[in-house]
């Protein structure tokens, strides 16, 4: 049986598990050199197979994975193994070369086997804002996650995904007054408090509620959320306003979107959120 010897070491161009096809073959029968060209991982078929990149016992930047054509004429060996020895010759700009040194009666040491299933540099979800699981495509380069919602500014801040909030004042409660959210004349002797996310007023001298409702030995006004603030003013009683979140979640500043998984980095290319595998 004859057997192949491969090795491929990325280069530093490259990006990490990088998916190569052999599309032909230069040099002699006996050392074919394989010529790649960059494909999708995702990308397989029938008549194909993968093939991890032989570690060389030395310190390698990042993976990368052969797509072999099982019918090609140079896979004379078992389709369902190679055996491998070191044989990177270099690179050429940018891709790696790759050569396949026929050994008749090779030996069973180092065994890499073949896979239709590669592993995806995509594969790592990332969770939205609502709790949905993105799976990001891969394109070759990169993991393209989603777009930023139309007529929104999408930005990456700690390698999370972000959006502007709308400028529109929201009130959760009360009545926007042009600054603020108006609540209503708070009654003499009564305090305000906010408890959780809802806003309270102790009740008044006599044990009534001049605005609210009845709740627990106070009154109870209504949720007022995690980011809004509550204050007295001219005897009113008024709840600062919140940023609309037309998508995302609103994080006290803008409007999460969600995090990159770790290990990857985010950014922004185009309208749409990627990350780097």
């Amino acid at each position: 049986m004859s057997a192949f010897v491969l090795a491929a070491l990325l280069s530093s161009s490259a990006s990490a598990m990088s998916c190569w096809s052999i599309q032909g073959w230069t040099g002699s029968t006996s050392y074919p050199v394989a010529t790649l060209s960059q494909v999708t991982c995702q990308a397989t078929n029938y008549n194909s197979a993968w093939m991890e990149a032989v570690d060389l016992g030395v310190s390698l930047p990042e993976d990368i994975w052969l797509m072999v054509d099982l019918n090609d004429s140079h896979v004379t060996a078992s389709k369902q193994e190679f055996y491998s020895l070191p044989g990177y010759q270099g690179e050429s700009s940018g891709v790696p070369i790759i050569q396949l040194d026929i050994i008749p009666g090779g030996t069973a040491w180092n065994l890499v086997p073949l896979t239709t299933d590669p592993p995806d540099p995509c594969g790592a979800n990332v969770t939205w804002w609502d709790g949905t699981q993105i799976n990001p495509w891969y394109d070759s380069a990169n993991c393209y996650v989603e777009p930023v919602p139309s007529g929104e500014t999408g930005f990456i801040y700690n390698n999370s995904y972000y959006i502007t909030p709308d400028t529109t004042p929201l009130c959760t409660i009360g009545s926007y007054d042009g600054a603020n959210c108006y609540i209503g004349a708070l009654p003499s002797g009564s305090t305000p408090y906010v408890s959780g996310d809802s806003l309270f007023v102790t009740t008044q001298t006599g044990g009534g509620c001049g605005i609210g409702f009845p709740y627990s030995g106070a009154c109870y006004i209504g949720e007022i959320g995690p980011w809004a603030n509550d204050f007295v003013w001219s005897g009113g009683l008024y709840v600062t306003p919140l940023p609309t979140c037309n998508d995302g979640d609103y994080d006290g500043a803008n409007c999460y979107m969600g995090s990159a998984p770790s290990g990857t980095s985010a950014f922004l290319y185009g309208g749409s959120f990627y990350y780097a595998p």
